[in-house]
């Protein structure tokens, strides 16, 4: 039995959430919203919550309705449906009241203990800007849930904030759910709203944000996010490497839009300015070249180039096949790629059977129990481990919770 001491200790640190604000923009998905709202209702938070609602009329009819369901700890704003997304961001967070926020997408979940975790650690650590921890990404087919880990590398801890975005475009991972300062946000959100495309809109995000501070990843699931369809299909430039193919001059004008707002936000926002414009640009291109090099598959260049070449050129990006099974004549290499291809497909059954089985068997009892329902994990082959893991099970179980609510 805790003891008094612990008991208000535990308490403290629960009402700490009334700090913090969970934004949920939302555009008509009336049903996931009310999925999200009815779970965070149950749990009786003291966290604020502001719905930003772009959706037609009728959704939001229905948005209004799941919003009353957390009283006067949610605020419902109304806003056209043309709005861009930056500007409704933006202008939601001129609205908040909590020294601190994070955002919420209406299809995804916050879970309440990382959300508090990472509130915590961002109080007492001055010097970072953002924190989260590790996400789970989901979907959900019938009473099967099927889930993957999405970002888990470690924060970005660099003294230099050169070296954090360098870092950062080493192998990028969106900042865009962790919890942030709420003047902070503000400060990154006025520049984002002024680049006119979403691809660069979200790089602002993550880019300025380092500009400013240090990110930490806690150890801890943080949150799980829907692997679904966007709300909006007509999302425009959001891979790199389509927009360069198409249109790669309005590729560049936009980069160097989007480079010249981040040097005005340096200037404005940053304490101790060491670069020159000139070193700044130089450490901005050398890092947004490595992402978007990596993010440029050979195959899909190939593609949109093919009918300009012979019908017979050979194109094939493994190396392996590239470097041993094109010397070979054809029938060898077609044997060679096929057995390579079977071995491969084989592997994580073999390594499968290396995993216990039995931590699945008691995690699913154990969420029928909590859960009353009949939910099943299914973890990718290489996560099985995950199972036998306490607070992935807890993690879990609020999911569950979560994909339960009625929508």
């Amino acid at each position: 039995m805790p003891n008094k001491k612990q008991v208000n200790k535990k308490e403290k640190q629960w009402n700490n959430l009334q700090n913090v604000t969970l934004i949920i923009p939302t555009y008509n998905r009336p049903h996931y919203l009310t999925r999200l709202l009815n779970y965070y209702a149950s749990k009786q938070t003291p966290i604020r919550f502001l719905i930003l609602d772009s959706s037609d009329t009728q959704s939001k009819t229905s948005n209004e309705q799941a919003v009353a369901a957390l009283g006067d700890k949610a605020r419902y704003v109304n806003f056209p449906s043309t709005i861009p997304v930056a500007a409704k961001l933006f202008e939601g967070l001129k609205l908040v009241e909590t020294p601190y926020c994070a955002f919420c997408a209406d299809d995804d979940l916050v879970f309440i203990d990382g959300l508090l975790q990472a509130l915590t650690t961002l109080q007492s650590n001055p010097d970072y800007v953002c924190v989260d921890g590790i996400y789970l990404n989901f979907n959900q087919v019938q009473n099967n849930v099927h889930l993957r880990i999405e970002y888990a590398t470690k924060g970005i801890g660099a003294e230099d904030p050169g070296a954090r975005v360098f870092k950062l475009y080493q192998k990028y991972e969106s900042l865009f759910y962790g919890v942030f300062r709420t003047k902070n946000a503000l400060d990154i959100f006025s520049g984002v709203s002024k680049n006119p495309s979403l691809h660069y809109q979200e790089l602002f995000q993550a880019t300025s944000a380092l500009l400013i501070g240090k990110s930490h990843r806690l150890p801890i699931f943080y949150a799980a996010r829907q692997h679904c369809d966007p709300a909006d299909m007509n999302r425009d430039k959001w891979q790199t490497y389509y927009w360069f193919a198409e249109n790669p001059k309005e590729f560049m004008e936009h980069y160097l839009l989007y480079r010249e707002e981040l040097w005005n936000f340096y200037q404005n926002h940053v304490a101790e300015q060491k670069y020159s414009k000139e070193t700044f640009f130089q450490i901005m291109d050398i890092a947004h070249a490595m992402y978007f090099g990596v993010g440029c598959p050979p195959e899909y260049f190939h593609s949109v180039l093919q009918n300009k070449w012979p019908a017979d050129v050979y194109q094939k990006s493994n190396l392996f096949s590239e470097n041993v099974c094109n010397h070979l004549k054809s029938t060898r290499r077609v044997w060679l790629e096929a057995s390579i291809e079977n071995i491969i497909k084989w592997m994580p059954k073999i390594l499968l059977s290396y995993y216990s089985l039995w931590d699945m068997r008691k995690l699913n009892k154990k969420i029928q129990r909590y859960t009353k329902a009949n939910w099943k994990c299914a973890l990718a082959r290489e996560l099985k481990w995950l199972a036998g893991v306490d607070s992935f099970g807890h993690a879990y179980q609020e999911l569950c919770l979560y994909l339960g609510q009625p929508q």
